[in-house]
């Protein structure tokens, strides 16, 4: 082989070669993208299941407070309801004078009334944390284990 020959067959080699080099490297670079774009939608799914667990995390804390407080108000309406059924039968037992005793028994009667209604409010919150913890799927009557596995 001349050496004309060997210089035209070594430069179609390296042309060749190099052109499938480069097939080779956009085929990875390709390969790369496609990965890249997997991992960015596997991201915002992470992403959002994170959002949905904080979310849920904060209702489970919201309905807990919203338990204890209803828990509070029931208490101190049977407290409030007990207080006026004690003042109306001092009323019927007693020579106190009957415009004190009026007052006394209106006052607590307002006030029963408000609380009844305070409650009234505090439970129909309290079911409405319920149903959206039901619709994320906690459900509210084993909150201390889906506390756990959120933690």
């Amino acid at each position: 082989m001349s050496a004309q020959n060997l210089k035209l067959a070594l430069k179609i080699a390296a042309q060749t070669t190099g052109k499938e080099q480069i097939k080779q490297l956009v085929n990875e670079l390709e390969n790369i993208a496609t990965s890249s774009k997997g991992a960015d939608n596997e991201a915002g799914k992470l992403s959002k299941e994170l959002d949905s667990l904080a979310n849920q995390q904060n209702l489970i804390n919201n309905f807990q407070k919203s338990a204890s407080n209803l828990e509070k108000q029931e208490l101190a309406t049977v407290a409030a309801a007990q207080a006026l059924e004690k003042l109306q039968k001092e009323a019927q037992d007693t020579n106190k004078p009957f415009v004190q005793l009026a007052r006394s028994l209106n006052v607590a009667e307002k006030d029963l009334v408000e609380m009844r209604g305070e409650l009234t409010k505090q439970t129909a919150k309290h079911k409405t944390l319920q149903t959206q913890l039901n619709k994320t799927g906690v459900n509210t009557k084993n909150l201390s284990a889906k506390k756990r596995e959120l933690a």
